[in-house]
């Protein structure tokens, strides 16, 4: 009972140092509370794209995944042929008429939250750069393409900026194969990378 009686009396001889390392310490399991309540909003707001092949073989697919909480409008989809001592760059397009008779191109548009869009196979995505009026002084041809970088550009609602991601898939077009040594696509995230896609961009567009 003594013990009781000498901790009662040094509690209440320390009452202040106690009630401000508890209200310190409360003020800690807040701002960490807080912090885990402002991550787990960033992780489910934050912009997903995925890029991804339907098989293994050069006519295989590429599709585009939006993987976001909310949708995004997909701007661009940019392609980069790298034939090892050189690369081609260039922006997809594909122009179509909707319902009204206006034109636009099958890359641009809104994509919902886990929609797909299938931007035709590989084979066709590189044959159609290679026969841009851009390519005309190319002198390779698809056996002789090492890789391939698909960057599908959008905007997104809680962004003010251009969001993207990219996915480097190589090519044997001889064996028929495309492989990926990427598990999954890069979201473009540096401002950097955002600053250098939307250039290209607006370089293409004049």
């Amino acid at each position: 009972m003594e013990i009781f009686g000498d901790i009662w009396r040094w509690m209440n001889e320390n009452s202040g140092a106690l009630s401000a390392m508890g209200n310190w310490l409360m003020l800690l399991v807040w701002a960490l509370y807080f912090q885990l309540i402002l991550t787990n909003y960033r992780y489910r707001f934050r912009p997903k794209i995925l890029v991804n092949r339907s098989s293994s073989a050069v006519e295989s697919h590429c599709i585009i995944t939006n993987m976001s909480a909310e949708t995004i409008y997909l701007e661009s989809i940019l392609v980069e042929l790298d034939f090892g001592e050189s690369i081609f760059r260039h922006v997809l397009s594909d122009i179509v008429r909707d319902r009204h008779g206006r034109q636009r191109t099958r890359y641009q548009g809104p994509l919902a939250s886990g929609e797909m869009l299938d931007i035709g196979s590989f084979r066709s995505v590189i044959e159609r750069g290679l026969g841009s009026p851009q390519a005309q002084d190319l002198e390779n041809g698809i056996e002789d393409i090492k890789s391939i970088l698909i960057t599908p550009v959008a905007t997104y609602t809680a962004e003010d900026r251009l969001i993207g991601a990219e996915r480097r898939f190589l090519v044997d077009a001889r064996a028929n194969e495309i492989s990926s040594r990427q598990y999954s696509a890069s979201q473009i995230r540096s401002g950097a990378r955002q600053r250098e896609v939307e250039q290209f961009l607006l370089k293409h567009l004049r």
